[in-house]
């Protein structure tokens, strides 16, 4: 959700999605009336049977490019995926760390925040 995947474009827009109601119920307007924190979690490339590559087939569209399918399996070839464990981890020390509205990624081993630039910051300079 954090970076967009040109293997999964509509896989890619819902944890972007996901990362944006995170932020939104994360705000201290909706803390301050039901004291309940909402705290983000991005998993990098885990262990699970979604990035075998029998279910490539399901994910993967190849009516959006036609070599898609082929781009998707060299690219899983070269990444390096987590076990799940590593996400129990991570979502223990996010319980006990995350604030409020927070986003953590846990990825190769870690696990950290993301800071999120204001957006004008972000403008582009001609």
């Amino acid at each position: 959700g954090i970076d967009a995947s040109i293997l999964a474009p509509v896989y890619s827009a819902s944890k972007n999605f996901v990362i944006g109601l995170g932020r939104a119920l994360g705000s201290q307007v909706y803390y301050d009336y039901n004291k309940i924190r909402i705290i983000t979690l991005c998993p990098g490339a885990t262990n699970t049977s979604m990035i075998d590559n029998v279910n490539l087939i399901n994910v993967i569209s190849r009516d959006l490019h036609p070599n898609l399918l082929e781009t998707a399996k060299q690219f899983l070839s070269n990444i390096t995926s987590q076990p799940i464990s590593s996400i129990g981890r991570g979502v223990t020390h996010i319980i006990e760390n995350g604030s409020n509205g927070s986003v953590w990624v846990v990825e190769d081993d870690e696990i950290y925040e993301v800071e999120f630039p204001d957006r004008k910051s972000m403008k582009k300079k001609n």
